[in-house]
Order: C-alpha cells, then sequence, then structure tokens
C-alpha cells in the first residue's frame, strides 16, 4: 500500500529538540521554522526512512526576489546535511534545467560521503533562470503515478498556483506523507486557502 507509516495509537505529548537518535517524521517542521532549530513531536512509531525532496527554483511572480528562491535552494541543503549524516536517504527532483544535459536537475537517494558530493553539485547547478516549462508540480504528479514509495516527500515551493496546491493536494489524497514548506520575504502575505499543514518560512 501507499500508507508507509503506522503510528502508535498514542496522542502527541508535546514538542522537544531533536537529537541524534530522532527519527525524521518526528520532525515538526512549523516549530522548526519558528525556531530555527530541529524541534521534534513525542510520540512512538515504525517506518522506513527515506526522504524525497520537491524543490521549485519558480517564482510565484515576478515581484518574488531572487534571495527567495536561494533560501529555498539553502533549505533543501540543509535538510539533506541533517539527515543524511543519520544514514537517512535523500533524494531531490527540481523543475531547474541542467543545460548541459537539457533535463531537469535530479539526484537519486542516498546519503554516503560520495552521494553528498553529487547531492551538492546538482544543488550547484541550479539556475533561477533556467527553469522548465513544467512546475514542480508536474513531477509530483508524476511520483503519485509511479506509486514512489518513500515514506516522506518534502516540497519547497514559494509558488503556491500554476496547479501546485492540486499537486499536493493530490498527493496527500493518495495517502503520501507530504510537508509543504513555503519560503518567502518577511511581511510578504501568502494566500493559504485551501492549503493545509503547510509551512511558511521567512
Amino acid at each position: 500500500t501507499k500508507k508507509h507509516l503506522i503510528y502508535d495509537p498514542y496522542e502527541r505529548r508535546g514538542i522537544r529538540d531533536y537529537v541524534t537518535s530522532d527519527s525524521i517524521k518526528d520532525v515538526n517542521w512549523s516549530a522548526s521554522a519558528r525556531s530555527n532549530e530541529l524541534k521534534v513531536n513525542v510520540y512512538n512509531y515504525t517506518a522506513s526512512q527515506e526522504i524525497l525532496i520537491f524543490l521549485s527554483c519558480q517564482k510565484e511572480n515576478e515581484w518574488v526576489l531572487d534571495q527567495v528562491i536561494e533560501e529555498g535552494i539553502s533549505i533543501a541543503a540543509t535538510i539533506y546535511e541533517e539527515f543524511s549524516k543519520q544514514g537517512i536517504k535523500v533524494g531531490l527532483i527540481t523543475d531547474s534545467i541542467d543545460l548541459d544535459i537539457d533535463s531537469n536537475i535530479e539526484v537519486y537517494s542516498g546519503c554516503e560521503q560520495d552521494h553528498g558530493v553529487l547531492f551538492n553539485e546538482g544543488l550547484a547547478k541550479i539556475n533561477i533562470t533556467a527553469c522548465n516549462e513544467n512546475n514542480i508540480s508536474s513531477y509530483i504528479h508524476e511520483q503519485v503515478i509511479n506509486d514512489t514509495s518513500v515514506p516522506l516527500w518534502i516540497v519547497i515551493s514559494n509558488a503556491t498556483r500554476n496547479g501546485m496546491r492540486e499537486a499536493v493536494n493530490n498527493a496527500k489524497e493518495n495517502d503520501f506523507d507530504v510537508k509543504w514548506i513555503i519560503p518567502k520575504e518577511k511581511n510578504t502575505e501568502i494566500l493559504l486557502e485551501n492549503l493545509n499543514e503547510v509551512i511558511i518560512w521567512d
């Protein structure tokens, strides 16, 4: 089935600081964003451990600053660093074009030292002026169709239109565990209608 996570029937007891023995699924992304430190929910569960990052380098509109996209790239790098050193595999799919091969930049899941080099090289190749005509939503739909068996998907995208909401909600409706991080400038409002469990990062 697509339900890769089985929670024990206990209520969440609270939030505490992340420690190296914690599992990725315990991370409370909203609390982490507010404190700029990793925080975890306190409850137990069993799950395989792997993360797939969907990183969008497209802007919501022409007024979005380049720094917002760069912050999204930095978030992806931080997620990889924090979890790969714990032996948790992390993969990457972007809507930025690798001009050398004329295809979107992707990095297969891994966590070994050599893989870290590949992951960072993938991020370094990102050119925010060279994006695929399809935004990251098309790749989310593709992975849903392929029934990609990764327990946690993290979407990093400042864009919330052009099919993004539909793609994320569709993945959730198909029982994929999806966390959506929306980088934005301070004092910039995001219309959150029909958006559930999103993390605003400013």
